[in-house]
Formats: C-alpha cells, sequence, structure tokens
C-alpha cells in the first residue's frame, strides 16, 4: 500500500491547486488567481468546503457630487460538496472599474456576485451585485444599490442632504453600508459594511468601501475585510483608496478624479487531512 499524510492511500482526499496550507485538522487551497483545482483521489469522505468572494465594486466619483462607496464583492459560502476525480475551473473575479467580476468553482459552487458600483450622482442609482454599490450626489435621487442574489452580503447606504451632501458607504458580507451625514459643516460619507473572517482563518474579507462627501472635512472609513476609504479631500484626484487585492473589497467614493478600482477577488477550498 501506499502511505500518504492522511493514511492509507484512498483514506485522505488527494488534491493540487492554488497555495496550499493546513490548519487545524484541514488542508486549504487558496486561489489568488484562476487556475484549476486538480483532485487525483477523492478519499474516503469526498467532501470540501467553498469560499467564493468576488471582485469588489468601484466607488463613485462626480465632477463635483460626492460618489457612493462601492460594493463588497459577494462572500458565498458552500459547505459539504461531494467532489470527483477529476479538474475544475478555477475563475477569480476580477475588481471592477465600474462592477466587480464573478468569482466560481466550475461544477461545484454557485457563482458569486461581483460588488455594485457606488453611483457617482444621487440621480444614479448605486449598482446591483453582491454587496449594493452606495448612494451619492448632491441630489435625493436615485437608491443604494441592493445585494442580489441573497446571502452575499448587503444593501449599499444611503446619501444624505443638509449643508452640503454626503454619499453612503458600500455594503460588506456582514454589514450594510452607512449613512453619509451631512447634518453640520463636518461631513462625512458613510462608513463601509464589514466583512467576513471565514472558517475563523484570521482573514477578513469582502468589505465595502467608504463613501465621499461635498466640503472635503470628513473621513469615511473603508469596511474590514479590504474596503477603501472614502475621498476626505476637496480636491481634484482626492485620495479615495481602492479595494484590497483579493479581498473583494469596494473601493472608496470620490468628488473628483477617476474612478478607483475594487479589489480582485479569491476563491478558497478545504477538505478534512
Amino acid at each position: 500500500s501506499t502511505w500518504t499524510n492522511g493514511g492509507l492511500f484512498g483514506g485522505a482526499l488527494i488534491a493540487t491547486g492554488g497555495t496550499i496550507t493546513d490548519v487545524d485538522g484541514y488542508r486549504y487551497h487558496t486561489f489568488n488567481s484562476s487556475g484549476t483545482f486538480v483532485v487525483t483521489s477523492v478519499g474516503s469522505i469526498g467532501l470540501v468546503d467553498i469560499l467564493d468572494v468576488s471582485g469588489g465594486g468601484s466607488g463613485g466619483s462626480g465632477s463635483g457630487s460626492p460618489g457612493g462607496g462601492g460594493g463588497a464583492g459577494g462572500h458565498l459560502e458552500t459547505d459539504n460538496v461531494t467532489i470527483a476525480a477529476t479538474s475544475y475551473a478555477v475563475v477569480i473575479g476580477a475588481g471592477g472599474g465600474s462592477s466587480g467580476g464573478d468569482s466560481s468553482v466550475a461544477t461545484l459552487s454557485t457563482t458569486s456576485n461581483g460588488g455594485g458600483f457606488g453611483s457617482n450622482s444621487g440621480s444614479q442609482a448605486g449598482g446591483d451585485g453582491g454587496s449594493g454599490g452606495g448612494q451619492g450626489g448632491n441630489q435625493n435621487y436615485g437608491t443604494p444599490g441592493q445585494a442580489t442574489p441573497a446571502g452575499q452580503g448587503n444593501i449599499g447606504g444611503v446619501m444624505q442632504i443638509y449643508n452640503g451632501s454626503a454619499s453612503g458607504g458600500g455594503g460588506g458580507a456582514t454589514g450594510v453600508g452607512g449613512q453619509g451625514n451631512a447634518n453640520n459643516f463636518s461631513q462625512k460619507g458613510g462608513d463601509g459594511g464589514a466583512g467576513k473572517n471565514w472558517k475563523s482563518l484570521g482573514v477578513t474579507r469582502a468589505g465595502g468601501g467608504g463613501g465621499s462627501n461635498s466640503n472635503g472635512s470628513g473621513y469615511a472609513a473603508g469596511g474590514s475585510g479590504g474596503g477603501g476609504a472614502g475621498d476626505s479631500t476637496n480636491s481634484p484626484g482626492g485620495n479615495a483608496v481602492a479595494g484590497t487585492v483579493n479581498t473583494g473589497g469596494g473601493s472608496g467614493g470620490g468628488r473628483y478624479g477617476a474612478n478607483k478600482y475594487g479589489g480582485s477577488g479569491v476563491v478558497i477550498i478545504r477538505y478534512a487531512i
């Protein structure tokens, strides 16, 4: 018989692909870019758990109007998936210059949806996605982006108008996008919604981007899990922050200048060893 680290051959699932780490009795295959998960033996259990995180959406950036924060990429968990001895294509969603790209493992998991874009003006709705983009602008029209389908994230935040305007933050895996605060001259956009730490691995992903405001006096934090901070200036270019790569975080909303990209996604496959 052939001995493996899981016992006699056939007792352990044997596979290649991605970056492989062993933690607390489980083997994790982490795909930071698209690739192939190749199973040569399903072992005695033949089950895997999968995390799909899609690319985060871009924050909005109007010509003087505060843009909403980008929504986080969908955070989709699929447990106890039956696997076969074959090859599975893994697709990693890119961070969006608008909405983020989708992530998936062919035939094993439902596709997680890319994060929705933050709106560029109050008359434009925030984009729908895994988590929705924040509502932005200086007109109280439009709506924040929705989380579609349900279960992958949360809705974007709403803007507020009073002595100027402040946009909503993007939604995150476990939290809705924050509401903008324009009730005084120390305005700030809404903070990004919080992400999630899958299987207590110590890495939080899928945080929403922070919103921006119309007078440059407030700072909106990105959501935990790679969300970028919103623009806190009142000048061309601004200082909105992109989403962190391989977290699916949404980027912060801006007021002037080019949109910042959301963070790319990730796929993690684990099984007992």
